[in-house]
């Protein structure tokens, strides 16, 4: 039997989204933290350890690919679901490819629905 994890970190730079999330994962009993910004993320992965870690790919100061890169060398064992919903430059589909290349699971599309983002920390935590 998986257990669920403790603890998950959101990242992702529109706070209505951060708190849609963190309230479906808190109701779904995790324990949630939220970041801003890459350079937020780093900042707390730094000072505690998370279990999952769900990142934007497009954001301001710090994208998702750098919180990646910076979580990857310090721990390897968190499970990393990439979100995105593109941008100017690069669209969701190709965002999402670059993140699951480097160990992102379960990706998210925006806009989804509390039950896809549920559906897939269930699917990262079964997969410990």
């Amino acid at each position: 039997m998986t257990l669920k994890p403790t603890s998950i970190l959101i990242v992702d730079d529109d706070p209505g989204m951060r708190q849609v999330m963190s309230r479906a994962l808190e109701n779904a009993g995790y324990f949630v933290s939220c970041a801003d910004n890459g350079r937020e993320a780093i900042s707390i992965i730094e000072a505690r350890d998370f279990d999952v870690v769900i990142t934007d790919m497009l954001m301001p100061e710090g994208d998702g690919l750098e919180v990646m890169m910076h979580l990857r060398r310090k721990d390897p064992r968190p499970a990393i679901i990439p979100m995105s919903g593109g941008g100017q430059m690069v669209s969701a589909s190709e965002g999402l490819s670059m993140a699951v290349g480097m160990g992102g699971r379960a990706p998210l599309v925006k806009p989804f629905t509390a039950q896809q983002l549920l559906a897939a920390v269930r699917s990262v935590c079964a997969e410990k």
